[in-house]
């Protein structure tokens, strides 16, 4: 039901052949059965063998890079070709390693990719340069790292300028950046024009504050991720999610920037990079995880490659007729295997071969209208060679005429002095001199006084100005008692809430996109049966300014006097992560803010001596979120 007539007719030509004449329960063996066609068959060729001839005298990376470049192409022409279809074309191999540069070639070539599993989230060079920027930071004695970092896209120091801070140099790479900005008239002359580069990332690198601030190390390592430009240098639809990994794993490993390298190698080990957000990708996995799936085409890719071998076990036991056979493993100064043991091990290289054709089975019958077989082709003195037994290519190779083509003259190597002078290596790619005098700089960051513990928080430029905003509008919107406010009052207020964004120091498309985000979470607010309460209610101060024991000025949202006492709430712009639950996201809200609102419940109380409790408003969820007062007393 399925695939088309096509297909279903060389799966049954073709794999009557490839799996065993008969069964054996012993062996797990099983015949092959016809299966009948319920849909039509397609116009042209249902299924194409699609051959990589390797010749002895081609170099191996020659002909990788054909296959690659050829599988390509089948991709772009299967996306063309079902422009309707959720499912256009998937790429199957038989383990992760077999992809080879696959996949990057689709990225690089603006092909959107969606992978299962498949691509280690450290192999991505986004990732990479991340990850130098976090060990960097975290041991500053690193100097690999911090010299990954000034020559990576996000700085692209060239390698002159390098050898002349660093090649004489003995000193950690942190301390002999500040010798040098501290030495402005001896070195930037010397750098030329890349002396207002380093000076702007040195700044960046070089900020400590989080070693006395309130802040998780991750928000750090993202706040100078983010002055740097690495957000815009991988702009990726991929990046983006690759990156909150990476920072959430960092949290987990080290909230306080005491990290590991060890440790964050084994632990990125273990992530994959996020696939394609967008619908129509084309869909890379393992012939395992395709089972159930179905595409309209399908390419097997790298059929030629043979799995790599099992290691023999210390002892083969199986049970055989009510028997228990047991044969050891060979010892090391022993010349023949034990027979035995010889015996089973054929037997279980069998059952493999079985289901290695049943798993090439299930990998073919995936395909709705079209199946490609790509492979390469070992070639000697014009012959084709016969696979390596054990791989896919191996089963399928009796099933087709392979014609090598005709040995072309070896041409002439090209002289050394014919190349082009001064190109050696790759040309430096960096991030362009003019987006980085438009990044932002770190921001400033507000703690309040006595703050430690885990009560941390972060917010960039863009989120700080949109909170400055959302509170303005509030705290008016409150004054008025929510008289004559509405979603069209708030809609036709939009040019001046972007005004507003831009005198924060926004960008126009900064503001403009923004000015949306203010515009929601205000619509929210006053949707919502708290939100109104809070705005309208008689005895609610909005924006209440309160003087601290130390002379600090503390402002408090709103603050409702009831019966009670007192009802302290805060509203909140920040958002809840992708994938988080609400209990979570409610534990990380009470333990970022419960000193804050300590301060301010502590100092209502002392005005008239009534008991005040605290509340949470996240505005971006409608969340209303009570703060336990046990919580607030326990850090007195």
């Amino acid at each position: 039901f399925r695939s088309q007539a096509g297909v279903v007719n060389w799966v049954n030509q073709s794999f009557s052949r490839v799996f065993p004449q008969g069964d054996d329960l012993t062996l797990g063996a099983i015949r092959y059965t016809d299966s009948v066609a319920f849909n039509p068959p397609s116009a042209g060729p249902a299924v194409r063998l699609h051959p990589v001839y390797h010749p002895e005298e081609k170099d191996a990376q020659a002909v990788q890079a054909e296959a690659e470049q050829l599988t390509l192409e089948l991709v772009r022409a299967a996306l063309a070709a079902n422009p309707d279809s959720d499912h256009p074309v998937a790429i199957l191999v038989k383990a992760r390693t077999h992809l080879g540069a696959l996949m990057l070639l689709m990225q690089r070539n603006g092909i959107p990719v969606r992978a299962v599993e498949l691509n280690p989230i450290r192999a991505e060079q986004s990732v990479t340069d991340l990850v130098q920027l976090i060990r960097a930071l975290a041991h500053p004695a690193d100097r690999v790292a911090w010299l990954s970092v000034l020559r990576s896209p996000v700085c692209g120091l060239t390698l002159k300028a390098l050898t002349h801070l660093f090649a004489d140099n003995r000193d950690t790479v942190a301390f002999r950046l500040q010798t040098v900005l501290a030495c402005e008239a001896e070195f930037a002359p010397l750098l030329g024009e890349e002396w207002p580069r380093l000076q702007r990332c040195a700044r960046i690198l070089l900020d400590r504050s989080h070693l006395t601030a309130d802040i998780a190390f991750s928000s750090h390592v993202e706040s100078v991720w983010r002055a740097l430009g690495g957000y815009g240098v991988y702009a990726s639809d991929t990046a983006f999610a690759d990156f909150q990994a990476v920072f959430d794993l960092v949290d987990r490993l080290a909230p306080y920037g005491d990290l590991n390298p060890a440790d964050l190698e084994d632990a990125l080990g273990r992530l994959y990079s996020a696939t394609s957000a967008q619908q129509r990708a084309v869909e890379i996995m393992t012939m395992h995880k395709s089972k159930g799936l179905e595409f309209e085409e399908v390419i097997l890719y790298g059929l030629h490659r043979r799995p790599r071998s099992d290691t023999a076990p210390l002892l083969r036991f199986e049970r055989n007729r009510n028997r228990l056979l047991m044969g050891p493993i060979k010892p090391r100064a022993a010349e023949e295997t034990d027979k035995l043991s010889a015996m089973l091990g054929a037997m279980e290289k069998r059952r493999s071969d079985y289901e290695l054709d049943r798993l090439l089975y299930v990998a073919a019958t995936r395909a709705r209208q079209r199946l490609h077989l790509v492979s390469q082709v070992q070639c000697k003195q014009g012959q084709v060679i016969e696979p390596p037994r054990g791989s896919l290519l191996s089963r399928l190779f009796p099933l087709f005429d392979f014609t090598p083509p005709a040995p072309q003259a070896q041409q002439e190597a090209t002289p050394a002095n014919a190349l082009t002078p001064g190109i050696q290596g790759p040309l430096l790619s960096r991030i362009a001199t003019r987006t980085l005098e438009q990044l932002p700089v770190l921001p400033d960051r507000t703690v309040m006084p006595g703050a430690t513990g885990s009560g941390w928080q972060f917010d960039d430029k863009y989120e700080a100005s949109i909170g400055t905003v959302v509170h303005a509008w509030l705290a008016r919107i409150g004054q008025d008692r929510m008289r004559g406010w509405d979603e069209t009052r708030l809609q036709a207020a939009q040019e001046v809430i972007v005004r507003q964004l831009e005198n924060e120091g926004l960008r126009q498309s900064q503001a403009r996109s923004g000015a949306q985000r203010v515009y929601a979470l205000l619509s929210r607010c006053i949707a919502s049966e708290k939100g109104r309460w809070l705005l309208s209610h008689g005895q609610a101060r909005q924006e209440l300014p309160l003087t601290a024991a130390d002379g600090k000025l503390l402002i408090v949202d709103v603050a409702v006097s009831t019966e009670a006492g007192w009802l302290v709430v805060d509203f909140k712009t920040g958002m809840r992560r992708e994938h988080e639950p609400q209990d979570v996201f409610e534990t990380r809200m009470r333990d970022t803010y419960r000193l804050q609102l300590q301060g301010y419940c502590e100092r209502l109380s002392q005005l008239d001596g009534r008991p005040a409790i605290a509340a949470i408003f996240a505005l971006d969820t409608g969340d209303w979120i009570d703060v336990d007062p046990a919580l607030l007393v326990q850090e007195r």
